[in-house]
C-alpha cells in the first residue's frame, strides 16, 4: 500500500506541511492580507488542534480576524468539534478552505471563493454574524429561549432536540457545539489575480513564487 505524502513547502520564511497551504499563503499575500502559520495550538475536548493561519480580515469593525483551516476536503466530524472549541475559546470565527478555485468561476462577488465558516456555541461576538443573529431572534420570536441574551447555546440545544426529536438526526449546518455556513468571499474583485497567482506560484527554486 501507497503511504502518500504532502510535500512540505518553503515560502516567506514558513515551512509549510503542504504545497496546498502555501498557495493559499500567496493568495493572501496577493489579496493584501495580514497571515500567521500556525501561531498558537489549543487542547480541546475533541483533541489537540492546531489551526493553518491567523488571517486579518477586511471588515475588522466586526471580526478583527479569524482562523483558517486548509484541507482538500471538508473538516470531517472530530475537526468540527475541534474548530468549534477553538472559535468558542478565542471568540472567533474559523474559516475552512479547500481547494484552490477555478479562476473562471465567476459568480455574483467576483471568482467563486468558497468557504465553510465554524462559529463556536461559546463565541461571545457570534451577535455580530449575521445568520446567527437571524437563529437566535427565530427561537426568540418562537418564546423558546430567553430574549435579549444573545445565548447561542442555549438556541443550539434547543434546535438540537428539536431535530432530534422530529427527524431523528441532527441540522446539517447546526451542531449542539456550533454553527456551520457555506458561503462565497464577498468583495472578491482582486480574487482573480490572486487566485491566479496562487495556482501559478512555483516553489522549487527558492521562496518567492
Amino acid at each position: 500500500m501507497n503511504n502518500i505524502k504532502a510535500i512540505e513547502t518553503r515560502y516567506k520564511g514558513y515551512r509549510f506541511r503542504s504545497r496546498l497551504e502555501a498557495r493559499w499563503a500567496v493568495f493572501f499575500d496577493a489579496m493584501g492580507l495580514t497571515w500567521e502559520y500556525e501561531p498558537e495550538g489549543f487542547e480541546t475536548d475533541a483533541g489537540w488542534y492546531l489551526p493553518d493561519f491567523r488571517l486579518t480580515t477586511v471588515n475588522r469593525s466586526t471580526t478583527p480576524w479569524v482562523w483558517v483551516e486548509i484541507k482538500p476536503q471538508k473538516l470531517n466530524e472530530t475537526e468540527r468539534e475541534k474548530a468549534f472549541a477553538v472559535s468558542s475559546y478565542t471568540n472567533a470565527m474559523l474559516l475552512e478552505l479547500n481547494q484552490i478555485p477555478d479562476p473562471e468561476n465567476i459568480g455574483p462577488y467576483g471568482t467563486r471563493v468558497s468557504a465553510r465558516a465554524y462559529v463556536g456555541s461559546g463565541m461571545k461576538d457570534a451577535m455580530s454574524i449575521y445568520y446567527v443573529s437571524h437563529l437566535l431572534d427565530f427561537y426568540e420570536n418562537q418564546m423558546q429561549i430567553p430574549t435579549g441574551t444573545g445565548n447561542l447555546s442555549d438556541a443550539l440545544k434547543f434546535d438540537t432536540d428539536y431535530w432530534r426529536k422530529k427527524y431523528g438526526n441532527e441540522h446539517d449546518y447546526h451542531f449542539l457545539n456550533g454553527v456551520t455556513r457555506e458561503s462565497e468571499l464577498e468583495n472578491c474583485g482582486y480574487c482573480t489575480a490572486a487566485i491566479n497567482a496562487a495556482r501559478s506560484a512555483r516553489f522549487e527554486h527558492g521562496e518567492t513564487p
